[in-house]
């Protein structure tokens, strides 16, 4: 039989072993690291300490924001009292989009997948920056587009109006033709026989665009600007009957000075360079996407 103190030496070897290497273990700087990370993250949740996505930070430029809409809308700056409740407003409205995002509400919603892109091609607008055209370029793009700036012809004419409520729209034209074959030693139609007009009867420096308002896309409207001066013609056709027209002046279309269109020429042109600026940047985009129709028939 072993003396005890033979037993014990070796259990006593392997423990001064073991406590060696807990010493050279406590002294590498690894673990004096992982212990203090650990350290930080408990006392973050023991002491209060808040998340960085559960930070809301409310800057100068917030607030001056803030107080330039209220002002907008309003016409005053806000109150003290007004501006702390615009913030706070401010601040739930970021507390539910935060929480909403992590719960993933924004993910296949089509309103805000719309938000998103009108926003994306907001931010492309505003960087297309569109140089500034000189007379020249405006000029010619002017000859590109010369009907938008060419003042239109305008009419100036009267009219007699035969309704159809009157019997039916073949008696409506019988009248008319017999009014125009009834005229007076001044030449002119019998208009006894005429009816009120809703509108006008007479109608001064109008453009086609003015007549068709007013008769509607019919014969009397096409045909106003075309009918011989200073004489009764008809009966033409509307929208609302048929009339008898006498057409007093035809000012044809002319080119309008340079000078009094330049400031139109110079938003058209660069509201045109800037919609080119924004269609190239948009496929340039595109470009880098390659579109998978799983639908469409193999």
């Amino acid at each position: 039989m072993r003396p005890p103190s033979a037993a014990r030496a070796p259990a006593s070897g392997r423990g001064a072993r073991a406590r060696r290497r807990l010493g050279q273990l406590l002294r590498e700087p690894l673990l004096h690291f992982l212990v203090l990370g650990l350290a930080v993250f408990l006392a973050r949740g023991q002491l209060g300490g808040t998340p960085e996505r559960h930070r809301i930070r409310v800057g100068p430029d917030d607030v001056r924001r803030l107080a330039s809409g209220y002002e907008w809308q309003f016409g005053r700056p806000p109150t003290a009292g007004e501006l702390d409740q615009l913030v706070e407003r401010h601040v739930e409205g970021e507390i539910l989009y935060r929480e909403g995002v992590a719960l993933g509400l924004d993910r296949d919603d089509e309103i805000v997948r719309r938000r998103i892109a009108q926003k994306l091609l907001f931010l492309q607008k505003d960087a297309a920056l569109v140089p500034e055209p000189d007379d020249d370029a405006l000029r010619a793009f002017r000859a590109r587009h010369a009907a938008r700036y060419r003042e239109p012809a305008r009419a100036t004419f009267r009219h007699l109006y035969f309704s159809p409520d009157r019997g039916s729209p073949r008696a409506a034209q019988a009248r008319a033709a017999a009014a125009a074959a009834l005229r007076d030693a001044a030449d002119r139609p019998a208009a006894e026989d005429a009816d009120p007009f809703p509108g006008r009867d007479r109608y001064a420096a109008v453009d086609a665009a003015d007549v068709a308002r007013a008769f509607g896309d019919s014969e009397l409207s096409r045909a106003v600007f075309e009918l011989p001066p200073r004489r009764w013609s008809g009966p033409l056709r509307s929208g609302y009957g048929w009339h008898l027209v006498y057409v007093e002046t035809v000012d044809p279309a002319r080119e309008r000075p340079f000078a009094e269109v330049r400031d139109r020429l110079r938003a058209d042109h660069v509201d045109e360079q800037r919609r080119a600026l924004n269609a190239a940047a948009l496929a340039a985009v595109k470009a880098k996407y390659v579109v998978l129709r799983e639908d469409a028939a193999q």
